[in-house]
């Protein structure tokens, strides 16, 4: 069982100074409030950690998006992640290629971003094994947006509504 809002924090704790150091805008939009999910919190952090850490790698101005949002299926959820940047951007003939072992968009030694391409396609096998989805869209010079759709299950939620009755008549 795991907390989604401690979770998401977590994450941006990590990463909001190396984002503030290359002077980029590290901001949220969650669309959910008090809950507990059934999942494998460490390899949903994993995903999520490398997901930024290529936003923030492949961004040199703007801002980095993470949106949350949950959608309900009776005792099952879907939890959708969209990492959104307004970095390099992706052409789309490349966009399944990416999730290729070493595949690089810019193989040449002159390129300006480190790496050996291992890191989507790690992230895609773990996406497989939770049994999720990932999607991706991608502009060259205006950005990409990764958005992860893991199904889980709720172990709890804060009915808000229930709240809200237990203080009708009193002032608060």
């Amino acid at each position: 069982e795991f907390n989604p809002l401690q979770l998401l924090s977590d994450i941006f704790t990590e990463f909001e100074g190396v984002a503030k150091q290359k002077g980029l805008t590290l901001s949220s939009r969650i669309h959910h409030i008090d809950y507990k999910l059934k999942g494998d919190a460490n390899k949903i952090k994993q995903i999520l950690a490398s997901l930024l850490d290529n936003a923030i790698k492949f961004t040199d101005s703007g801002e980095i998006i993470v949106e949350s949002k949950l959608t309900h299926f009776n005792k099952n959820i879907r939890w959708e992640i969209m990492v959104s940047d307004t970095g390099i951007g992706i052409d789309k003939k490349y966009i399944k290629d990416i999730f290729v072992p070493f595949f690089q968009v810019d193989p040449s030694r002159t390129r300006n971003y480190e790496g050996v391409g291992v890191g989507l396609p790690v992230l895609s096998q773990i996406v497989k094994l939770l049994g999720a989805a990932i999607e991706v869209t991608s502009e060259p010079n205006v950005g990409s947006q990764f958005t992860v759709i893991l199904p889980l299950q709720i172990a709890y939620q804060n009915d808000s509504q229930q709240s809200q009755q237990a203080l009708i008549g009193l002032n608060v």
